[in-house]
């Protein structure tokens, strides 16, 4: 029992360790190498057990405790088992890896090393006649070693029950008005942010593509319009690269069609859409971040990642990501104005992301965002905000050259991004029993209140603006402006307003 306690403690205290990034357990890689040690030690308690179990089959009067002994072995075998197979489907069901191969030759070493280590020393032999009555010294080795499965099982237990905790915790928000103005078809074009990715159900067909169209929690789907001549095209699809609002693309082996047809429709009256974080491959910036704590200096991309942009690979923060940035811009001075051209009378309106993540130290509760923002630490999460905002200003500048419209759902998000003090739109690390993935779809996207306040963004700013706003401070429309494409500038210093929904809430959203 000492050294069952003990290794339960020992486990727990290296696991918080890890989770929190205290040095020297801050890095995944170390998580990787301990990772291997519990599949060893499993694997060698499993096969330690199995054989035990055996002999006690055999040999009844060599338990020491009776009926009690027989009950212990047997949960013990069922839980170091479960869990012994869970790792192997899981690392199993990974493609294209020798790690899987690596594990089942690993597995099945320990796995007879154990049971050789019961049979000829380990297991006690009190009762047998004319033998060595036993190593109990020995068995508490065993002990020790289930003990680090059962610390490292309870806390995983706490780590993910507070992580489910919290993404449970939808702030409730107020639906978003009516759209007023609006007439004809509505296009709601866009990426996971605007499917609604991780909100199921998903409407038929695009879970087999991975579109994933949410089918009543969309932003776009919350959208309601005085008019009742209004009807929806709705095919943003999650994952999406501006390359596809134009281009079929193949997804599990089926085509997914554009987005846009590439035909003039003047019967449009809104189009709407979130694009452009797939470019940037936000979610690779935000994993690279989470293994390594100096991230923003980290050359990128990381090894075995495929980028969209074509850029040189250097330090994520002053050279890989300003450069994909402005690669990106590019594509949106052809985007932007081929969506002018397709859809000459609508009101085209892109919506900026919110931060993925909040301002602040780590809160000491609840646990998992105490880990997931020390494992962000400050400077990263302020780092990756900056690259961010960069990414919006562009984006704004590159709208307003092509004579559509943007508007920014940050002043709305503001203490609502994962674990923000607030209360969450956005979900932090959500996890979910899965054999091919940790991790929901919906992790650090919007969740069903995130969505309704796009929809209140979207709403309240046409509301607001019944006719496109003049986007330049002077008040003097232009009739185009000139966007830097070798260096990233503010909006200001091209004479422009701030960011529409940067600054204050529109009227009728406070």
């Amino acid at each position: 029992m000492v050294f069952l306690v003990i290794g339960v403690l020992v486990a727990s205290i290296v696991v918080f360790m890890a989770a929190l990034a205290i040095p020297p357990l801050s890095g995944t890689r170390i998580v990787s190498a301990l990772i291997v040690l519990v599949l060893v030690a499993a694997n060698l308690a499993l096969g330690t057990l199995l054989v035990g179990a055996y002999i006690e089959a055999v040999h009844h009067d060599w338990s020491r405790l009776g009926m009690f002994e027989h009950i212990v072995l047997g949960v013990a075998i069922i839980a170091v088992g479960a869990a012994d197979g869970f790792f192997t489907w899981w690392i199993f069901s990974s493609t294209g890896s020798w790690i899987r191969w690596g594990y089942l030759a690993l597995a099945a070493v320990f796995l007879v090393a154990g049971g050789l280590w019961s049979w000829h020393s380990l297991w006690p032999k009190r009762d047998r006649p004319g033998k060595n009555p036993g190593a109990w010294p020995l068995f508490s080795m065993l002990s020790g070693l289930l003990g680090v499965a059962f610390g490292i099982a309870a806390s995983a237990i706490l780590l993910i029950g507070s992580a489910i905790s919290v993404n449970a915790d939808v702030p409730t928000v107020t639906p978003p008005p009516v759209v007023h103005g609006i007439s004809g078809r509505y296009v709601a074009l866009g990426d996971s942010y605007s499917a609604g990715e991780g909100l199921t159900p998903f409407m038929a067909g695009t879970a087999a593509t991975n579109c994933d169209r949410s089918v009543s929690q969309a932003y776009s789907e919350l959208l309601k319009f005085s008019s009742n001549t209004v009807t929806k095209t709705f095919v943003a699809c999650s994952g999406a690269i501006e390359h596809d609002i134009f281009n079929s693309t193949d997804r599990n082996g089926i085509t997914v069609r554009p987005q846009v047809d590439g035909t003039v429709q003047p019967d449009v009256g809104l189009v709407t859409m979130t694009m452009g974080g797939n470019n940037a491959l936000f979610s690779k910036i935000v994993i690279a971040c989470f293994e390594e704590s100096n991230c923003l200096r980290q050359t990128f991309p990381p090894s075995g990642v495929q980028t969209v942009e074509t850029v040189p690979s250097g330090p994520l923060a002053t050279a890989w990501g300003p450069a994909t940035l402005l690669a990106i811009g590019k594509v949106d001075a052809m985007v932007f104005p081929a969506l002018r051209h397709d859809f000459p009378n609508a009101r085209i309106v892109v919506i900026g992301y919110p931060y993925l993540f909040p301002t602040g130290s780590a809160p000491v509760w609840p646990l998992d965002c105490f880990s997931v923002l020390r494992r962000f630490s400050e400077p990263v999460r302020n780092g990756i905000r900056n690259l961010q905002q960069q990414f919006s200003d562009l984006t704004y500048e590159e709208a307003v050259a092509a004579h559509i419209e943007f508007v920014s759902p940050t002043i709305m998000w503001q203490g609502h991004e994962p674990c923000g003090s607030n209360g969450q739109y956005t979900n932090s690390i959500k996890p979910y029993l899965s054999f091919s993935s940790p991790v929901n779809g919906g992790t650090f996207h919007p969740n069903s209140a995130g969505q309704t306040t796009l929809a209140r963004v979207v709403a309240c700013y046409l509301n607001a603006n019944p006719t496109p706003p003049d986007p330049f401070v002077d008040g003097a429309a232009k009739s185009s402006i000139d966007v830097p494409t070798t260096e990233l500038v503010s909006p200001a210093s091209l004479g422009l307003a701030p960011l529409p929904g940067s600054t204050a809430p529109f009227p009728g959203c406070i």
